[in-house]
C-alpha cells in the first residue's frame, strides 16, 4: 500500500503532466482491503506509526485528487471513520498531513464539490443558460453547508498536543499553522464557490463588494499565517495547494480603493517569491506550474475588473468568476499540487 502511494504521488516529480490516477484509483481498492483486516482503534497506539503513516497519506493523496478528477462527495465516504476517531490518533506529525489529516478529509470533500459547481456553471454558461441546474444547485449547496459547519468544528491540536518531530525546522508549531492553513483554504474555498453560505455579508446592493472583501481577507489571512513559516521550513513541501489557493484569491476590482491594489500587488509578488524558492529547494516543476496558473488566474480576474469596472453583481467579481481550477484545466496544465 505504501509502495502504491509512494510511486503514484511522486510521478509528478519526474513529469509534471503525470498525474498518477491509475496508481491512485489501484491505491484505493488496496486501501479498502488494509481497511477490512486492520483494527483502526490501533491507530491510537504510539507503536503504530506505520499505520498512521498508510492512512495519512491516502487522505493526502485524496485530497490531490479531488482538486484534478470529477467524482461524487460519497466516494471519499470511507475515510470519515478516521474522522470518528479521537483527535489525539493524528497528534503524531505525516510527512503528508502534518497534523491535520481530520481537517484534510474535509478538504478533499471540499474541492469535489467546489469542482461540481465550476463544471455545472460552465455547462449552464456553454448551453446559453437555458438548462435547468436549480435542482442540482441546491443539492451542492446543502452539502457544502453541512461541510462548512464540520470544517468550523475542526480542532486542531495545540503545540504542546504534538509528538516532536525531532527536527528543529518543523517544529510542532510549524505543522500547527499549517493544519489552520488548510482549515481556512476549505473555507475560502466553499465561501467562493457558494457565496449563499455567507448571507450575512451580503444584501442587494454590495453582495459583490462585500463577497470579494471577504474572500480577499481570508487569502491574506492565510498568506500571514504562511508568512511567520521561515522559508527554511520542511513544511514548504506541503505548503503548495495553501499558496495556490489563497494566492488565487489576491485580485480587486478597477475601481477598488488603492489601498487595495497595493495590498493585492504586494501579496502577488509574496506568493511568487515563495513559490520561487519553494522551486530552488524542492527542484519540482510541478511548483513551476502552478506559478503559470496562478499569473494565467490573476491576468484573466484583472481583464474582468477592467471590463466590468462597475458590476456589482455576483457573476461579474472578478474574485468570484476566476477560478484556478478552471485556468489549470483550459490551459492542460494539470499536475499534483503537492
Amino acid at each position: 500500500m505504501l509502495g502504491i502511494t509512494l510511486i503514484g504521488m511522486t510521478s509528478s516529480w519526474h513529469d509534471p503532466s503525470s498525474l498518477g490516477l491509475c496508481h491512485f484509483h489501484g491505491a484505493r481498492q488496496v486501501f479498502s482491503i488494509w481497511m477490512n483486516q486492520f483494527d483502526l482503534m490501533d491507530l491510537q497506539l504510539p507503536s503504530h506509526r506505520i499505520q498512521r503513516l498508510i492512512a495519512s497519506s491516502m487522505v493526502y493523496w485524496e485530497v490531490m485528487a479531488s482538486c484534478l478528477i470529477d467524482q461524487e462527495v460519497g466516494a471519499l465516504s470511507y475515510l470519515d471513520v478516521f474522522s470518528a476517531l479521537p483527535p489525539t490518533t493524528f497528534c503524531y506529525p505525516c510527512p503528508w498531513t502534518g497534523v491535520g489529516t481530520n481537517i484534510l478529509i474535509h478538504l478533499a470533500k471540499c474541492m469535489t464539490i467546489v469542482r461540481q459547481r465550476r463544471r455545472l456553471i460552465s455547462y449552464n454558461y456553454s448551453m446559453g443558460g437555458d438548462i435547468d441546474v436549480s435542482s442540482r444547485s441546491v443539492d451542492l449547496l446543502t452539502q457544502a453547508f453541512t461541510l462548512s459547519l464540520d470544517i468550523d468544528q475542526c480542532q486542531i491540536p495545540t503545540p504542546a498536543e504534538i509528538q516532536d518531530t525531532g527536527d528543529y525546522r518543523t517544529p510542532p508549531d510549524h505543522l500547527c499553522k499549517i493544519a489552520k492553513c488548510y482549515q481556512l483554504v476549505a473555507r475560502l474555498e466553499l465561501d467562493r464557490a457558494f457565496p449563499e453560505l455567507t448571507q450575512g455579508l451580503q444584501n442587494d446592493q454590495t453582495q459583490d463588494s462585500l463577497l470579494s472583501q471577504h474572500i480577499l481577507e481570508l487569502a491574506v489571512k492565510i498568506l500571514e499565517i504562511i508568512n511567520t513559516i521561515p522559508e527554511d521550513s520542511r513544511t514548504i513541501a506541503i505548503q503548495t495547494i495553501i499558496i495556490l489557493a489563497a494566492g488565487s484569491a489576491l485580485g480587486s476590482s478597477s475601481n477598488a480603493d488603492t489601498n487595495i491594489k497595493v495590498l493585492v500587488a504586494g501579496w502577488r509578488r509574496f506568493v511568487l517569491g515563495r513559490l520561487h524558492n519553494s522551486f530552488l529547494s524542492l527542484k519540482l516543476q510541478t511548483i513551476n506550474r502552478v506559478s503559470t496558473v496562478l499569473q494565467g488566474a490573476w491576468a484573466r480576474m484583472d481583464s474582468v475588473a477592467i471590463e466590468a469596472p462597475d458590476s456589482t453583481s455576483f457573476d461579474k467579481s472578478p474574485i468570484l468568476l476566476v477560478h484556478w481550477i478552471d485556468v489549470m484545466t483550459e490551459a492542460g496544465l494539470e499536475t499534483i499540487l503537492g
